[in-house]
């Protein structure tokens, strides 16, 4: 579904607004990951061993502190953009204020839709979380074809189509996010805040890890754009969409959902990280040499 979208994308795009769409989405992922990943690995983790050691009033405590926290951590990137859009006009146009606005409210959505997938990986949804994206893009796809075929698709429809299939994702889990908060209902949530004292023991060592593990991935069309062009930022996002694409169909998140809720059990979280890592790691050389053969082949044929 994302190589479908991109199609229509790519199509509708000169290589230049390209490379602007490109340069768009890498300050949204740069200041997405400064505000929406920090402790998130943590809170999460503590989480899922709660809930294993069947902690249910401490897990619930940190749930809502922690969801409190990534709320307001989602407000701050949107005022800053909403306030600074103007200063996309100088360099890419009038229109640019408007991409740039219709473009923060991702930050809301996305926070509002971590915390909660956050709740639904820590009751185990795998359905739920298998489906989520692909019917996202399900939407994307229709609404972008919509302004395809019917009407203009420019960089401003580009982001409304992603801002609005977000949002409808958000509103279609409401059912299973009250099933998933069921079970908290009747518990009296721990006294006590518990986060900055988790941040304080050995959540700050993960700070640097979400800060600047993808900083040079992010940065990059900027870099390119500064010593090349926004066209080569554009061409550099056609070939960063196919690795894209690879790289998805990974299931990397089972592992950091499962191994935290065995942490006591040692026997099945040895058994669990080991025969994990095996198939995950056989996975991933099947995939890239699939794609080392496919990829080229549809480079060639478009």
């Amino acid at each position: 579904m994302g190589a479908l979208d991109s199609f229509f994308i790519l199509k509708s795009l000169s290589l230049y607004q390209f490379g602007v769409y490109q340069l768009f989405l890498s300050g949204y992922a740069t200041l997405s990951d400064f505000f929406h990943d920090v402790f998130a690995e943590v809170a999460g983790n503590d989480l899922q061993r709660f809930v294993g050691e069947d902690k249910e009033a401490a897990a619930k405590k940190l749930f809502l502190e922690y969801a409190a926290f990534r709320m307001i951590m989602g407000v701050i990137p949107w005022a800053i953009v909403m306030a600074g859009a103007s200063l996309f006009s100088d360099r890419y146009g009038p229109d640019a204020i408007l991409w740039a606005r219709i473009l923060s409210f991702l930050f809301l959505i996305d926070a509002a839709m971590n915390v909660s997938l956050l709740l639904l990986k820590l009751r185990l949804e795998f359905r739920l979380l298998a489906l989520l994206p692909t019917v996202e893009k399900i939407i994307q796809f229709i609404l972008l074809g919509y302004f395809f075929f019917f009407s203009h698709l420019g960089i401003r429809e580009i982001f409304a189509a992603q801002v609005v299939s977000s949002l409808l994702i958000l509103f279609l889990t409401a059912p299973w996010l009250a099933r998933a908060f069921r079970p908290w209902r009747i518990i009296a949530a721990r006294r006590g805040m518990m986060l900055p004292a988790i941040v304080r023991s050995y959540g700050k060592w993960a700070l640097p890890r979400s800060l600047l593990t993808d900083f040079n991935g992010r940065v990059r069309p900027w870099i390119i754009k500064l010593f090349l062009s926004t066209e080569a930022g554009g061409v550099f996002g056609v070939a960063y969409t196919f690795i894209s694409l690879v790289k998805d169909l990974l299931p990397t998140r089972t592992l950091t959902m499962l191994v935290p809720r065995k942490v006591h059990d040692k026997p099945y979280k040895d058994f669990l990280f080991v025969y994990g890592t095996k198939y995950y790691l056989l996975l991933s050389i099947i995939l890239s040499t699939c794609a080392a053969v496919a990829v080229p082949a549809a480079v060639f044929v478009t």
